[in-house]
């Protein structure tokens, strides 16, 4: 049995190779215009992207002239950018036959960047962030007035040294070798296709792109670059001014942890002096690019760039350590074995432009390098990583660069404003201040892997290439004092560092990477940052920390050291929240002084709070220390001692890899509806800090027998727990009681197939959590399953849901039939735990029969039941073996709370099933249907717009459709007129066409032929007329559903859905409306003929009509049904308002 939780699928509109997966970009949207404004975009991986040069320049469009210019994005979205004397006005307009998925809008200085959200996560793993900046793009000339085309670098996966495009949408033209990729135009006719391809990547990784886009992983804008004067970022951080002084480096090794370094590139020949390779790859070579372009910022000698594309400490030793494969990812392993590698070597400083998510605790690669730190002095400069976004997103650092020892580098601009995707702190669990310094770290230059002599270097961006800026830095520092150890080098970068009012602790540290400042400084600082951390509620006790200031100058130096400190909208703390003592320290030549920092807890409210202590000499900042910390809200200790069923301290690793185990303990807030989750020791005990509450409080326990029997399963816990101060709870199995299935007054039944066990606690407002256990049901007879019972609850709401599946055993009441499915509900776990249904429940019940018929020949069926409980909100398929053809009698518990659906799937080659839509029973409802019998195609999705009409078709019977594929299709066309003209013809089943916006009289025609081992309607033809008029604006909920009719045929049939020879056949029709019709139009009429000799010659039969939408029809005479024949139907139906279906299905019903 497979248990899978049930979700509807966007459709897509075009046939394809891959039938599991659709595209989410092919439904309607128009434009919509709006101001610029700033919104969330998603987080972003922790690598650089980049851009290569490209071809000369084209006319430029003059964006500060008021004049609107347009530009279509690489997925085929357009973009219309107005300067105005306020906020630039931009105007979106997605795709043609797009979904309205929404975009975000942000500015960076002067440059307007336009990202559509189903390719922001790709941003930019797979996809440079340059192909969405509006402004460069019009800059560049690649607006819509001076280009019909997009000049991209494309890269192929794998190894291929040659680029060829599988996807038929680029213009190839000269061959990249070195990046196994080549540069290409892409006709901005063709964006949306590539649009709708980006949209079905599955994950941000290139692999995932390689498979959707026909072997490509990467595309970068192919921009114009002028290698000319010294990099803009290198007179940013006051290189020119450490070089001056003498410095380059020399004396120092740094060891690059990353994808490899291409040393045969003309800025990197003779730098490298050792490399070793950590991953699965098969050389330590450099095939991404991204590890060759670190290195060149470190140390680089810019070498076919006159000088210009120099790193920051030329004449540094550079040691490579591949720990990153040629896919850019690795594991912990790798990046712990590279560092020990390279403090071996005799590394002074270790950049890691990598990272990966954080964990509540510090993980291995962290544990690691606090240890080598400690052990041989180096210096790590790590990456904050790339999943902040616009606006405050706390806890986005990335590991390593989440380690208290790591000097770590957020990413700035060139106006100095911060990179929209740098990490920001504090780090997740340990609340540490991070970043502590950025550098830039947008559009940066540096070597390309495997150029020689042309296109040799390439603009990356992420805090990847911030990292190795002050890696550098740090260089130069140590070949400055060779005598200081990291973690004064480390605490002069950032004391130094140019600081911003605008810019907070968490996302910049203590400011920007300034090396005039930190070369020539005197004064120095014993600590980086003043970092208090997490100051737990309730624990009031001042914080102190000790900051000692050394003159390294001839003169003494007074200086008088100025706090600030505030929330992050800026409110500042209340007076005496934190203070210096002395506040006023004269430093002596060659000496020392000492302050104490002391923070009043007391005085600070829940929150993040971040500022700084400045040392200041008159008017003059001589250095700064950030300082963060984080007060925590109301919150209490929560202790949980979990014993099992023998009364012992439960260890969680019992009942690993056992089936419903799960080690973890789930605390629901009842009046919030919040979860935290706790992780039990081998002893059994957990703690947490959570908000103070009713608390639901579950786990579940795993039991091994005392006496070698079979192990038992208990759902152990409780409600109402209140946690209004420190408060300890056990957890006892042997408190549950035994779980035994529900019985029928009168009936004799055992537990069928699963039991399914749901539990939820929700608020007032409907926010919750919930568990669903699913046990086989000899579990239950074996006695393993127990439960613990509770009380009702006073806060919130709690449901315990159970699922049944009841089979009679014996002699009963004669009216019963054999199965009934049971939905039983209560507000909480009752004592006991199930109960007897009375014969009046059980007449309550709906009674459903259903015939389940064979719909490939030699396919693999599959009977699927769904559920749903209305209290959950969420609704589970159950799948069990089929054996087809089948009759099924079956009781369902009816009424509003509980949905239920039936499907009938298939496997052979490729999988195929017919659903219907989850819906509720009427108390004592009697119903039946069939399932394979009579299939006929009926459209799955129409929407009407402003710009398209598009339809998907399926095939289906009796209420039901299933989703077409290629591989079950031999043709599919779909043909569109619009008042009589011809709007197109499409081969597929799912066909999006453009129309005007204006109401019109639609004729829709499909033709389609299934594969040979469709055992019934292998040929069919429908042709939808219609009226229909699209609505306003799609993203105020206007796309309009087209009246498209839908014929269901219902007969008297035997199992393998065969009509009887030479006996009367009736047929039950129904007509009914496409779902979500606004209006629906009472059925008119229905006329119905039939055929034994495929379509050749037709008989009518007449039908009767017997309900506002259906109709029966006898086809006679019955010696036109012979054994061997086939019926064909052609029904064609009307409503009032005049739109009609005519189907004609080709052997339809076979006759015995």
């Amino acid at each position: 049995m497979c248990l899978t939780v049930a979700r509807r699928e966007r459709r897509g509109s075009r046939m394809r190779t891959t039938p599991a997966h659709r595209s989410v970009r092919r439904l309607l949207a128009p434009a919509v215009s709006v101001m610029l404004v700033a919104t969330l975009a998603g987080p972003l991986p922790a690598a650089g992207s980049g851009s290569a040069s490209g071809p000369e320049d084209p006319p430029v469009t003059d964006t500060s002239s008021g004049t609107p210019a347009t530009v279509t994005l690489v997925t085929g979205d357009r973009v219309t950018l107005t300067p105005s004397a306020g906020e630039p006005e931009v105007m979106f307009d997605p795709a043609p036959g797009s979904e309205p998925s929404g975009f975000s809008v942000y500015r960076d200085g002067a440059d307007v960047h336009v990202v559509p959200d189903d390719v922001a996560s790709l941003v930019p793993e797979v996809l440079d962030p340059a192909l969405f900046n509006i402004t460069t793009l019009v800059e560049m000339g690649y607006d819509d007035q001076h280009s019909d085309a997009l000049p991209l670098i494309v890269r192929s996966a794998g190894s291929v040294n040659t680029f060829a495009d599988n996807t038929g949408l680029f213009r190839a033209g000269e061959q990249l070798e070195s990046i196994t990729g080549a540069a290409v135009e892409l006709d901005k006719e063709n964006a949306a296709d590539l649009g709708a391809a980006l949209a079905e990547i599955s994950e941000p990784r290139p692999m995932a792109a390689a498979d959707a886009l026909g072997g490509v992983d990467k595309i970068w804008l192919d921009s114009k670059v002028e290698v000319a004067a010294l990099d803009g970022y290198l007179d940013q951080i006051e290189a020119p001014a450490a070089w001056d002084s003498g410095l380059d480096g020399s004396g120092v090794t740094v060891a690059v942890l990353d994808t490899g370094v291409d040393d045969a590139h003309p800025g990197l020949e003779g730098q490298v002096r050792a490399h070793a390779n950590f991953t699965g790859a098969e050389s330590a070579a450099d095939i991404h690019g991204h590890g060759t372009h670190v290195a060149s910022l470190v140390a680089g000698t810019g070498a076919g760039a006159d000088g210009a594309r120099q790193g920051v400490a030329p004449s540094a030793t550079l040691l490579s350590a591949k720990v990153l494969d040629d896919d850019g990812a690795g594991q912990a392993s790798w990046v712990i074995a590279g560092m020990e590698w390279a403090v071996d070597q005799g590394a002074d400083v270790v950049n890691l432009s990598l990272g990966g998510p954080a964990s509540d605790v510090d993980d291995p690669v962290v544990e690691s390098l606090e240890a080598l730190a400690e052990q041989t002095g180096t210096l790590f400069v790590a990456a904050a990583g790339n999943d902040g976004g616009f606006g405050e997103t706390y806890f986005t650092i990335n590991t390593p660069g989440s380690a208290a020892s790591a000097l770590t580098v957020g990413a700035v601009t060139e106006t100095e404003a911060t990179w929209m995707y740098s990490g920001n702190g504090p780090t997740l669990g340990s609340y540490r201040l991070k970043p502590e310094i950025t550098a830039p770290g947008v559009e940066i230059l540096g070597a390309r892997a495997g150029a020689r002599d042309s296109d040799l270097y390439v603009p990356m961006t992420g805090t990847s290439m911030a990292t190795p800026i002050v890696a550098g830095a740090a260089a130069l520092l140590m070949q400055q004092r060779p005598e200081s150890s990291w973690q004064e080098i480390k605490a002069q970068l950032v004391t130094t560092a140019e600081t911003y009012e605008y810019q907070t602790s968490w996302s910049h540290g203590n400011g920007r990477l300034d090396l005039n400042r930190a070369v020539h400084e005197n004064l120095r600082a014993d600590l980086a940052t003043l970092d208090f951390g997490y100051l737990r509620f309730g624990d009031n006790t001042p914080r102190r920390q000790k900051l000692t200031l050394t003159n390294d100058g001839a003169e003494p130096v007074a200086v008088d050291l100025v706090g600030e400190l505030s929330t992050s909208r800026g409110v500042p703390a209340a007076d005496g929240a934190f203070d210096v003592s002395p506040a006023t320290l004269t430093v002596p030549a060659s000496g020392s002084a000492t302050t104490t920092v002391t923070l009043h807890p007391e005085l600070l409210s829940a929150g993040p709070w971040d500022g700084g202590v400045s040392v200041r000499s008159g008017e003059t900042t001589l250095l700064r220390l950030p300082i963060g910390v984080f007060s925590e809200e109301e919150r209490y200790d929560l202790e949980v001692q979990l014993l099992d069923r023998n009364g012992e301290p439960y260890d969680p690793a019992t009942g690993l890899g056992l089936p419903n185990a799960d080690p973890t303990i789930q605390a629901v807030n009842a009046e919030t509806g919040l979860m935290r989750r706790l992780y039990p020791d081998e002893n059994g005990y957990a703690s947490a800090r959570v908000d103070p509450g009713s608390y639901s409080v579950f786990t579940r326990i795993v039991s091994p027998s005392d006496d070698g029997g079979r192990e038992t399963l208990t759902i152990a816990g409780t409600t109402g727990l209140e946690v209004r101060s420190d408060i300890s709870y056990v957890i006892d199995a042997r408190e549950a009681q035994r779980l035994e299935p529900p019985t029928i007054q009168g009936q004799p039944t055992e537990a069928r197939d699963f039991a399914g066990i749901l539990y939820a606690t929700h608020s007032d407002d409907q926010r919750g959590y919930f568990e669903a256990v699913f046990v086989d049901a000899e579990m239950v007879a074996d006695g393993q399953v127990f439960i613990t019972p509770t009380e009702p609850v006073e806060t919130g709401r709690f449901d315990a849901v159970f699922r049944w599946r009841l089979g009679s055993t014996g002699r009963g009441n004669s009216a019963n039939p054999d199965i009934f499915d049971l939905v039983l509900d209560a507000p909480r776990f009752s004592d006991p735990l199930s109960r007897t249904l009375t014969q009046r429940e059980v007449n309550d019940m709906a009674r459903v029969e259903a015939k389940h018929h064979p719909i490939r020949a030699d396919g693999e069926h599959v009977n699927g039941l769904g559920f749903g409980f209305s209290g959950i909100g969420i609704s589970f398929m159950s799948w069990m073996p089929a054996d087809v053809p089948s009759e099924t009698d079956m009781f369902m518990t009816a009424g509003p709370d509980v949905s239920w659906r039936h499907c009938l799937g298939v496997l052979k080659d490729t999988y195929f099933e017919i659903c219907d839509d989850f819906h509720t029973y009427e108390r004592r409802e009697r119903t039946q249907f069939q399932v394979g019998a009579a299939l006929r195609p009926a459209p799955e999705v129409s929407r009407h717009s402003s710009v398209a009409l598009n339809a998907e078709i399926g095939v289906g019977t009796s209420g039901r459709v299933g989703q077409l594929n290629d591989d079950l299709v031999e043709s599919s066309q779909i043909t569109l007129f619009k008042d009589g003209q011809l709007i197109d013809s499409q081969d597929t089943y799912a066909g999006h066409f453009p129309v005007p916006d204006e109401a019109g009289r639609f004729r829709l025609k499909h033709d389609l032929t299934l594969r040979d081992d469709f055992m019934r309607s292998q040929r069919a033809r429908t042709v939808w007329t219609f009226d229909s008029e699209p609505a306003g604006d799609p993203f105020g909920g206007g796309l309009t559903i087209p009246p498209l009719l839908i014929l269901d045929y219902d007969a008297d049939l035997d199992e393998l859905a065969h009509a009887f020879a030479r006996r009367p056949l009736h047929l039950d029709l129904r007509a009914r409306h496409l779902a979500g019709v606004e209006v629906p139009e009472r059925i008119e009429s229905m006329r119905l003929w039939w055929s034994v000799d495929d379509g050749e010659t037709w008989r009518e039969a007449p039908a009767r009509r017997t309900g506002e939408a259906t109709f029966r029809a006898t086809l006679l005479p019955v010696s036109a049904l012979q054994s061997g024949a086939s019926v064909s139907l052609r029904a064609v139906a009307t409503d009032t308002a005049g739109n009609e279906v005519d189907q004609t299905v080709l052997g339809i019903i076979p006759v015995r």
